[in-house]
């Protein structure tokens, strides 16, 4: 096991792109929590940490998407933000909103034609959370319940790959 402060100096997540938004996690982290000890998945996309006394694991699963939207909305035409598909950040106070924030606010930067959203793919187990996490930073909440209503599917709804293709994974 490694060091957060010499997880982040040497930190090479593994796939076709870094994972950006589990970057600025941990250095969020690293402010809070410097001698938290981690680990990250070879598809980048999956990041633990082990507390020190082995007992209480902490994940998160995510990464960073840019949707089409169903309509237009002063000139932005896609949705941009992280999908979460795992998070459970116990004892790591504050640290998951914040990290959304930030890098949010970096990928709206770069993609001047989106509107923020936080999609939340699979089993919801924490609406609330998600909701209050949606509402404190004005960012769209797009979920199983709402994604139909707001991203532009495939003409054929059924087609997964049509509607996979509409997805642009971002670092």
């Amino acid at each position: 096991m490694i060091r957060l402060k010499d997880l982040l100096k040497e930190i090479t997540i593994q796939g076709v792109r870094p994972n950006e938004f589990l970057k600025t996690f941990l250095d969020v982290v690293k402010e809070k929590y410097p001698n938290s000890v981690w680990r990250v998945s070879d598809d980048g996309r999956n990041l633990q940490s082990i507390e020190s006394n082995n007992a209480d694991e902490v994940s998160l699963i995510a990464w960073s998407i840019k949707v089409p939207s169903i309509k237009s909305i002063n000139n932005k035409n896609f949705y941009v933000g992280i999908a979460i598909q795992d998070a459970f950040t116990k004892s790591y106070k504050n640290v998951l909103g914040n990290a959304i924030q930030i890098h949010i606010k970096n990928l709206l930067n770069k993609h001047r034609d989106a509107m923020p959203a936080l999609f939340i793919v699979g089993d919801n187990w924490d609406p609330e959370t998600w909701e209050h996490i949606a509402n404190k930073y004005n960012i769209t909440l797009i979920n199983d319940d709402n994604y139909e209503d707001l991203v532009q599917m495939a003409e054929d709804e059924d087609d997964d790959e049509a509607s996979d293709a509409l997805i642009q994974d971002l670092p």
